[in-house]
């Protein structure tokens, strides 16, 4: 680095680096030097400043798309904590894993160690590689096929304005770990802050995964085959998913768009109902056992004063079920999200009705699903 710069910038450089204790007018200085230099490598990072003066190493970037891809903020949110990042405390810093415009996520953290910001930044590059895959997704291959030529990039994870730092620490610069805790809290309470399309699309394991039909919850029929509660905070800004009882990798064209083959969950319901990021067992948290099915047809049932009734013509029938947890630590992170008008039968059994248009076939895909949970709970023990 230092055989790209002229004989006046170093000994500007060596200078302002001897004389940074006389104040924060210096250490500003220092920077603005440093930006002039950086232009010339976006990746060069200054020597540390003589003395014992501690050196913090800041990494940003940009990663365009990334918030179409399912919980990749949360990655990114694990890997800064394995890397020790922080965020520096006050105005004007702009520190933190933020969204940015669109689909956008926005990074700029500190390191105290040169080895760690590194590490987090190949950790970022892997992610971006990761999920950069050239299979392309079912649904944009579906909308490229209707002549959109903008979909080539929608499922493309793109890093842009880069940029690796360093700069002194002076003793007034309070810094703040950055943990997975901060993305877990954020998305759990602070909903209002929370875009509607934030980690919703993909229904898969994998970060390159497709992306997953949402729908409406304020439909009777949309309701009745909820096992939670409409109104609780999972869906606050956010539409339901459509989760298939049978996998969709082993259902036929026509069991794919079979609404018996369908419940309406919250993102976080849909992983325990699925194992989708049940780190570290991959493992389902809970199954749904069919006690009884009515093939008598009744009136949609209406579940909260809101509901809209979308097709008055159409009858159902009732399936009664039980939601069984895999223990009761699970049960305890997970029923309390459960319909209001379910029962509670032990520890971490709780009973229910749902309703389909055809409760026989509800009933094959429940058992299906239910079958394959139970052998992944027996493997597990």
């Amino acid at each position: 680095f230092c055989q790209m710069m002229t004989e006046e910038e170093k000994v500007q450089l060596a200078a302002l680096t001897k004389r940074v204790f006389e104040g924060e007018e210096l250490a500003g200085q220092l920077k603005e030097l440093h930006d002039h230099l950086k232009a010339k490598d976006r990746r060069a990072i200054l020597p540390a400043p003589a003395d014992n003066l501690a050196t913090l190493y800041l990494y940003s970037c940009n990663l365009n798309n990334a918030r179409r891809k399912k919980c990749f903020k949360g990655q990114i949110f694990a890997s800064a904590e394995d890397c020790l990042a922080h965020v520096r405390i006050g105005d004007g810093y702009g520190d933190g894993i933020l969204d940015g415009e669109g689909f956008e996520i926005r990074i700029k953290l500190v390191f105290k160690e040169e080895s760690w910001m590194l590490k987090f930044q190949s950790a970022i590059l892997s992610l971006v590689a990761y999920t950069s895959s050239s299979k392309k997704p079912k649904y944009a291959e579906e909308l490229k096929n209707s002549g959109d030529d903008t979909t080539e990039s929608l499922y493309e994870v793109l890093i842009s304005d880069e940029a690796i730092e360093s700069f002194p620490q002076t003793l007034a610069l309070p810094l703040k770990r950055v943990v997975k805790y901060d993305y877990q809290h954020f998305y759990d309470v602070n909903k209002t802050n929370n875009s509607p399309d934030c980690d919703i699309f993909a229904d898969s394991v994998s970060m390159s995964s497709l992306f997953v039909e949402t729908v409406s919850i304020t439909s009777a029929e949309r309701r009745i085959q909820m096992i939670e509660n409409y109104s609780h905070e999972f869906f606050h800004g956010k539409n339901a998913e459509v989760a298939h009882i049978k996998d969709k990798a082993k259902c036929s064209s026509y069991e794919e768009k079979d609404v018996n083959n369908q419940l309406y969950l919250s993102r976080h319901v849909h992983e325990a109902f699925d194992g989708i990021n049940t780190v570290p067992t991959k493992t389902p948290w809970f199954a749904i056992h069919v006690l009884s099915y009515d093939e008598n047809k009744v009136d949609c049932p209406k579940i909260g004063p809101d509901a809209i009734v979308e097709s008055p013509f159409i009858k159902r029938q009732r399936c009664n079920v039980l939601i069984c947890f895999y223990n009761e630590s699970y049960a305890a992170d997970y029923a309390k999200y459960l319909r209001n008008d379910s029962t509670q039968l032990d520890a971490t059994t709780y009973c229910m009705d749902l309703y389909f248009e055809d409760a026989k076939k509800a009933k094959y895909y429940l058992d299906w699903k239910e079958q394959k949970t139970r052998l992944k709970w027996e493997g597990r023990n």
